[in-house]
C-alpha cells in the first residue's frame, strides 16, 4: 500500500472519529519517516550494490566471489556527505583458496569514491611470527 493510501485510510479514521487529531498527526508523521528511511536504506543497498561490483573487478579470481547480505550494520556515517560501507568478501586466490578479506567502500556526496582492502602481513624474525593489518589506499578499479 501507497504512503498516499496509508494517509487517506487515516484521514478515514479521523473523520469518523476513531481517531483525535492529534494521534492522527502523530501516525502520519511516523509513516512519513518510515518512508523516508525506507528510501535511505533503498540508497544504501544500491551503494553497497555499487560497491561489490567495483570489488569483484579488483579480485584475483572474481567468479568466486561471494558477499553477505546487505544490512544497515556495514554503514558507519563519517560526516554529513560521507560514509564508510564495511563488508568482507569471500573469493579464492590464486592456489584456489578460498580467503576472507574485509572491505571498505568510501562514498562522499552519494558518489563511489574507492575501495580499500584489509591487508594481512605475516613477519617471521627469530622462529616467531607476527601478524599486522593494515589497510590499502582507497583505489578504483580500471
Amino acid at each position: 500500500m501507497s504512503l498516499e493510501a496509508k494517509r487517506t485510510k487515516i484521514k478515514e479514521l479521523l473523520n469518523r472519529k476513531i481517531i483525535t487529531p492529534l494521534e492522527h498527526d502523530k501516525i502520519v508523521a511516523l509513516l512519513t519517516e518510515m518512508a523516508d528511511e525506507g528510501e535511505i536504506i533503498a540508497e544504501y543497498k544500491s551503494i553497497y550494490n555499487t560497491c561489490k561490483k567495483n570489488t569483484t573487478k579488483q579480485l584475483i579470481e572474481p567468479k568466486s566471489a561471494v558477499y553477505p547480505d546487505f544490512s544497515e550494520n556495514m554503514v558507519e556515517p563519517l560526516d554529513d556527505n560521507s560514509y564508510l560501507i564495511s563488508f568482507y568478501v569471500d573469493s579464492e586466490n590464486k592456489k584456489g583458496d578460498m580467503l576472507r578479506t574485509n572491505i571498505k567502500c568510501k562514498i562522499v556526496n552519494g558518489q563511489y569514491e574507492g575501495t580499500s582492502f584489509q591487508i594481512k602481513k605475516v613477519r617471521t624474525r627469530f622462529g616467531g611470527a607476527k601478524i599486522t593489518e593494515e589497510w590499502s589506499k582507497f583505489t578504483k578499479p580500471k
